[in-house]
């Protein structure tokens, strides 16, 4: 079975693959794409990218950023969970708050200084299930910082946890949806010989 017949029955086959193609790269040009997916002419290419854009599939294109260059090589998850369910709600009430005072203040985009450095804060999500947490996504100029905005923007919540997770490399086995097989390779190679203690 193709990949497109896994993915979705929601679209035809053609939609299918030109979708998988721009969410590998999504300033492929129309004729990228049908020499990519062996379409006739360009124009059908655009056909079936402007009928997902039509269906509200395709929101927006992004830019990639390589935010190592900006100056904020750390990029981190900060899981918060609560002691109970009341006080992640106040955590999440106060958080929300402070997004709302810095949008009126600042801007759309949160670049929030610690004592050394910054933090730009890439996603904030709130997750329920078998345990209610706040995940915050960001990057930061170094581990140091992340730590800082820690313990500088959350401690104000005491009865929340917070663990901190560095993502260490470039290197994900599986990264925005496809296997990254270079990745893959070196991580296999990584395992060769190693042993557990």
């Amino acid at each position: 079975m193709g990949i497109a017949k896994k993915l979705t029955d929601k679209l035809g086959e053609k939609q299918t693959l030109v979708l998988i193609e721009l969410i590998r790269d999504g300033k492929i040009t129309d004729d990228e794409l049908r020499k990519s997916l062996g379409l006739g002419d360009s124009t059908s290419a655009g056909y079936h990218r402007k009928i997902l854009e039509k269906k509200g599939i395709i929101k927006k294109y992004m830019a990639e950023i390589d935010w190592a260059k900006l100056g904020y090589p750390t990029e981190f998850i900060i899981l918060c969970e609560g002691k109970g369910s009341r006080s992640l709600y106040e955590m999440e009430k106060g958080y929300i708050e402070s997004i709302d005072e810095y949008l009126n203040k600042h801007g759309d985009i949160i670049i929030t200084p610690t004592t050394f450095g910054k933090v730009v804060i890439r996603d904030v999500v709130y997750c329920f299930g078998e345990k209610m947490m706040t995940i915050i996504k960001g990057y930061a100029t170094s581990d140091h910082d992340v730590v800082a905005y820690s313990r500088q923007y959350l401690i104000v919540y005491p009865d929340i946890e917070t663990t901190i997770l560095t993502i260490e490399g470039k290197c994900k086995a599986v990264q925005d949806f496809f296997i990254n097989k270079d990745c893959l390779k070196a991580l296999k190679d990584s395992f060769k010989g190693a042993r557990m203690r």
